[in-house]
């Protein structure tokens, strides 16, 4: 009798919402944007001594997060590297529905998200590909006054998977993942902070045109792409140097050795 009398009290908790386990598994994120083109990405969640952990995949990368919590029907997560969180609610499908929110110097950047359970898509697959990507492509990015601004993306393609990195002579935009459907290419990226997309058509084996690049909540770029092995990056225009009124660097740090 009194097991009974208990299944019927935890039945009644999910009932009114106060389940608080999330499913584990594969998670499909999706960070929505205005124009209709959001910045996905996935995760996959587990339990480690009774409390959620979760690993944003990008492809190579596992970005392990721990700070989770789950109160009734409301899930917080923190990321660990960037002052950025997603606040969510459990709805009762089990998807969690909400918005991602970053701070910065001058303001709070906030995008609408949902979190699909049991969803290993990034990218919807389609036709075959069209072309093998993998190698060094020579980019071209142009501002809104149609200046370029120059970039080298290595990429790789195993059947439809696509991952790589693009590097620009002042960084790069971290481990992409996505897949070439027919002849179009997708790739996004997400660790806290950096939230992108590119698209582009694939208009022969060695170029690819009306590329797009996507950034955080309104920000959009052109690009294109043209094969090129011996591609190399422009440092002319990098200046790295102390400004005039900054003190002198000075600092301490141990060798191998553990000497000063």
């Amino acid at each position: 009798m009194k097991k009974i009398c208990f299944l019927i009290f935890l039945l009644a908790l999910g009932a009114f919402g106060y389940s608080q386990a999330l499913q584990t598994g594969r998670w499909r994120v999706e960070m929505l944007r205005k124009e209709g083109h959001p910045i996905v990405f996935n995760f996959d969640l587990a339990y480690a001594k009774g409390k959620p952990v979760i690993h944003i995949l990008n492809a190579s990368e596992r970005m392990e997060v721990r700070t989770i919590r789950v109160k009734k029907d409301s899930v917080y997560i923190e990321m660990p590297f960037f002052e950025s969180a997603f606040y969510f609610r459990k709805e009762k499908n089990g998807r969690l529905t909400g918005e991602w929110r970053k701070g910065g110097a001058r303001a709070t950047t906030i995008m609408p998200a949902v979190a699909i359970p049991n969803n290993s898509v990034r990218f919807e697959k389609g036709a075959p590909p069209v072309a093998q990507l993998t190698g060094k492509w020579e980019m071209s990015f142009f501002q809104p006054n149609g200046s370029p601004s120059p970039a080298i993306a290595q990429l790789e393609q195993k059947g439809d998977l696509l991952t790589g990195s693009i590097l620009t002579p002042t960084g790069d935009y971290r481990f992409l993942e996505g897949i070439v459907r027919g002849d179009s290419m997708f790739l996004s990226t997400f660790d806290g902070s950096h939230a992108y997309v590119f698209t582009g058509r694939i208009k022969s084996e060695n170029e690819i045109e009306g590329g797009r690049f996507y950034s955080g909540p309104t920000f959009t770029e052109q690009f294109t792409a043209q094969r090129n092995e011996q591609a190399e990056l422009p440092l002319d225009d990098v200046k790295i140097y102390i400004k005039p009124d900054a003190p002198p660097l000075d600092f301490t740090y141990p060798d191998i050795d553990g000497n000063k």
